[in-house]
């Protein structure tokens, strides 16, 4: 099966994220994808963040990273990593392991060919221009429209039809935190009740830390949501 259309993707980060096992897969991938610097002796040892240049996305994954660590209970991000010419939809399965390790899946949900985008292209000729990008599931941010899907936002006058590569600011769109928070406080929720006959005066201050992180992720999904009803 062509690299590109593998079904998983695997590797493995220690207890300071760093990289410390990566699957044949994944290395076929990124040749193929034209990242052939990505070789095995160039990654491991190294720290995931050091691949993650924008702070938004970096502190999504930290944060996703902290809460999975405390609670033992994966965290699932859809994701989109499309190529100029294939659409392809992914989900990334985040799981502790023993040790405070993080391991990492990759999966292939479906992959769609399609029409070649220069707004994808690296090797297209740059622009001026810049846009903002969901890192997680490609929408593009258009004021005063909010978050459109890739396929709209490729489309719109001005974009794409020069025939260079705009620039790309990634951000994570509130949708897709959303997702990552609602997984986040569930798995919260299963640590406090499996632990709540357990609390003692050792473990307390973390079970309380616990505590207030959930009402702080609550609390940010209540603002996004009240930020998305229209006004009367």
């Amino acid at each position: 099966m062509h690299a590109s259309l593998r079904p998983a993707f695997d590797y493995e980060l220690d207890p300071n994220d760093a990289i410390v096992s990566v699957s044949d897969d994944w290395l076929a991938f990124a040749r193929e994808n034209g990242a052939s610097e990505l070789d095995g002796d160039s990654v491991l040892g190294k720290s995931l963040w050091s691949f993650i240049p924008d702070d938004p996305t970096r502190k999504f994954y930290e944060d996703i990273f902290a809460t999975v660590r405390a609670t033992d209970k994966a965290v699932v991000v859809p994701f989109r990593c499309d190529s100029p010419t294939l659409r392809r939809f992914m989900r990334l399965e985040i799981r502790h392991h023993a040790g405070c390790g993080i391991d990492l899946k990759s999966v292939l949900v479906r992959a769609e060919p399609c029409e070649r985008r220069v707004l994808l292209d690296a090797n297209a000729q740059p622009s001026n221009n810049c846009i903002t990008m969901c890192s997680c599931c490609k929408h593009i941010l258009f004021e005063p429209h909010g978050w459109l899907p890739l396929e709209e936002a490729s489309s719109r006058p001005g974009l794409c039809l020069t025939g260079k590569r705009p620039q790309i600011r990634y951000e994570v769109c509130a949708t897709c935190r959303a997702v990552a928070t609602r997984q986040r406080i569930a798995g919260i929720n299963a640590k406090l009740e499996a632990e709540r006959s357990t609390v003692t005066t050792e473990n307390v201050l973390g079970w309380i830390t616990l505590a207030k992180e959930r009402a702080a992720l609550a609390k940010s999904i209540e603002e996004r949501t009240d930020k998305s009803r229209p006004e009367c």
